[in-house]
């Protein structure tokens, strides 16, 4: 028993901050709560913004049916979307997002639609009252792009893309004060497309807090509205990564449970 309540509390120091993680969803009918596709809406109670969004079966990574923005509408906003259920106490450390993400070569836009990006979005807090939305994404010409609130810059171009499932993850690092963030492109083949670090602060912040990671889209590297085009999204996660600190004390807890069966 005394081995089981010392196991216990090494997990709780280690992940307190993150009861509500790993948290991942597939977009399924079949989830609690679940994605139902009868509703032609994406909706689900945990999560926000669904109003532009539209559940599919057209592509699907697993399951029966995956997250769809693009051409079911004639004008589709930019948007985020965002589990609301991951609050923003559990955003302290390092976050991880994954999702798989198939971009159609066939869009059906206007001009001023023919660079919609898509992909992985956060919000990040710092100090007592500032903040930055930043969305990481892949734009249908083969951008690979960061926009730090309103300013995009491109941070490299990928070809062989479209039509087939990309796995896109993100790594936010709020124990960097600077906010560090990783992000990676991989085709179906497993193959990196696109690699690259940076921070989204030039000077060091204080209080950084990792508010959501979520999915988005948005018109021509920026916001308006337009017909854009079929991209689907599937196999969402976020998870925390324990910090160096936290992994020596899961390390010291199993090292005087090793001891304690010795004896």
């Amino acid at each position: 028993m005394r081995n089981i309540a010392l196991l216990t509390m090494v997990g709780m120091s280690a992940f307190g901050l993150a009861v509500t993680l790993p948290y991942s969803t597939s977009f399924e009918n079949t989830e609690s709560p679940a994605w139902p596709l009868a509703n032609g809406l994406a909706s689900n109670a945990n999560w926000s913004s669904m109003a532009n969004w539209r559940m599919s079966t057209a592509q699907v990574f697993s399951g029966a049916q995956s997250l769809n923005a693009g051409a079911t509408t004639t004008s589709l906003p930019a948007t985020v979307i965002n589990p609301s259920s991951v609050p923003s106490a559990d955003g302290l450390g390092v976050l991880v997002a994954n999702s798989k993400m198939f971009m159609s070569s066939t869009f059906n836009t206007a001009p001023t639609g023919a660079n919609a990006v898509y992909g992985i979005a956060s919000r990040v807090t710092y100090g007592s009252f500032s903040s930055t939305l930043n969305r990481f994404g892949v734009q249908n010409n083969g951008n690979v792009v960061l926009q730090n609130n309103l300013a995009y810059t491109t941070l490299g171009t990928i070809s062989g893309f479209q039509n087939q499932w990309l796995d896109i993850s993100l790594v936010l690092d709020a124990t960097n004060p600077r906010i560090g963030y990783t992000l990676t492109v991989k085709d179906a083949a497993n193959a990196t497309l696109f690699n690259g670090s940076g921070n989204l602060r030039a000077a060091n912040e204080t209080n950084v807090k990792i508010d959501y990671m979520g999915l988005f889209y948005a018109n021509n590297g920026g916001s308006g509205s337009a017909l854009t085009g079929n991209v689907y999204f599937d196999d969402f996660s976020i998870e925390a990564v324990p910090e160096p600190a936290t992994l020596t004390v899961l390390g010291l807890g199993a090292a005087a449970l090793l001891r304690r069966r010795k004896k």
